[in-house]
């Protein structure tokens, strides 16, 4: 007979993990592994590994486990190549039934992403941010603090989300991206130089006045810090010019950044953490561990609704 109980990936050892290429599971560093998300179709299992900072890949049948995502990159900027973009506390993780998309939310990031598992050759890279501003300073309806666990809708489009931080469930609209112009110049430049229509291709917006895509120079004439022009340092009789003139030439600045979901706020409720959607029955459960309980709340009975900022709950 099976045993009852297995171990299916990590091991006792807590160094840091070196399997961006497959290697067995059992000996594979996790620590703190938290959601989970299965393709039961190819038989992989996706592991929010959250203290390293990396999404892991278990293939059941043979054994092994891999990064598919967070690897050794620092930026956190969207449009990175998975294994180079930066995953800080990914805690919630959700598949969609094309096997495309995996959804993860990260807790220190305060953003929820999407990876793209199939590794699609679409320019800029695979992690792109669907929600979230990414700091406590957001407009309202924008902003996530620590969000935990997610649940995903496909007939209606919606991502729910467990926004811990600020003790309510909350509701993306996948199909309904913003590209809010006041609010631009906050979000880091996803791509510098990218095409109009490759940046329509990741579903993000196009900007080529967003500050990252200009060129911006100090009084002295040198461009700032992480700029580089194409050609610098103008010298005379041989040494550098005082102050050294920086210039550009024949360079145009484009950006694409992402396309935020406006949010909904569905239920509040106090911190949170587990999500799972009941379709047939147009309900959501949510684990409360403070509370020591799981709650269950319908769906579309109105009875909380954001607007500017203020929350309304009907009794």
């Amino acid at each position: 007979p099976r045993p009852p109980i297995v171990t299916v990936a990590g091991s006792s050892s807590s160094d840091p993990p070196d399997d961006l290429v497959a290697r067995p599971a059992l000996a594979s560093a996790l620590r703190s592994p938290m959601g989970l998300a299965m393709d039961e179709v190819a038989r992989k299992l996706y592991i929010a590994d959250s203290q390293n900072g990396r999404v892991r890949c278990l293939d059941i049948a043979a054994g092994t486990m891999s990064t598919v995502a967070g690897g050794t990159g620092s930026s956190f900027r969207d449009g990175e190549a998975a294994l180079s973009g930066k995953l800080f506390r990914p805690v919630g993780l959700e598949l969609n039934s094309a096997r495309t998309d995996l959804y993860v939310s990260d807790a220190v990031q305060n953003r929820v992403r999407r990876v793209d598992v199939t590794s699609r050759p679409v320019v800029g890279g695979t992690v792109t941010t669907i929600c979230g501003f990414g700091t406590e300073q957001a407009p309202f309806e924008l902003l996530l603090l620590e969000p935990q666990g997610l649940a995903l809708d496909e007939a209606t489009g919606q991502l729910y989300v467990a926004d811990r931080g600020s003790g309510r469930i909350q509701a993306a609209n996948l199909s309904d991206g913003l590209c809010p112009s006041a609010d631009a110049s906050r979000l880091e430049c996803a791509f510098d130089g990218i095409s109009e229509a490759s940046c329509a291709a990741l579903g993000c917006c196009f900007d080529a006045e967003h500050p990252d895509c200009k060129s911006q120079f100090k009084q002295d004439g040198r461009a700032t810090p992480g700029f580089q022009p194409e050609d610098v340092l103008t010298r005379r009789d041989g040494a550098a010019a005082v102050p050294p003139i920086s210039f550009v030439t024949g360079r145009s600045g484009r950006c694409c950044y992402p396309k935020l979901r406006a949010m909904t706020t569905l239920e509040i409720i106090d911190s949170p953490r587990g999500l799972v959607l009941d379709s047939r029955n147009g309900a959501v459960y949510v684990s409360q561990p403070e509370r020591n309980r799981v709650l269950r709340f319908f769906l579309g009975q109105g009875r909380c609704s954001s607007t500017l900022g203020v929350v309304t709950c009907s009794v």
